[in-house]
């Protein structure tokens, strides 16, 4: 059995649109997740997987801003799914 889980999702902006090249990190106060980071495809789709089960937060940067920022529970085998709506 998988006893990790992974977190998928995309970015958007206020009108919706899908957003690449944002960077996407995750931090979670019960598990290390140093160096844990990804872009947004051009479809504005970013996926982190290998993450012990658990609640993580993401926070999007753009131009090394920040620009928007969700919640997610990390459950084994499945992803959790997250929109990202940006507020620049």
């Amino acid at each position: 059995m998988n006893d990790k889980g992974s977190i998928a999702g995309r970015v958007v902006d206020a009108a919706g649109r899908p957003v690449s090249g944002v960077t996407i990190t995750i931090s979670s106060s019960t598990q290390p997740t140093s160096d844990l980071a990804t872009l947004t495809n051009a479809d504005g789709r970013f996926r982190l997987s290998g993450l012990a089960p658990g609640p993580y937060g993401l926070s999007a940067h753009r131009r090394g801003q920040p620009v928007g920022e969700a919640e997610a529970e990390v459950r084994p085998g499945q992803p959790a799914e997250v929109e990202i709506r940006l507020h620049e």
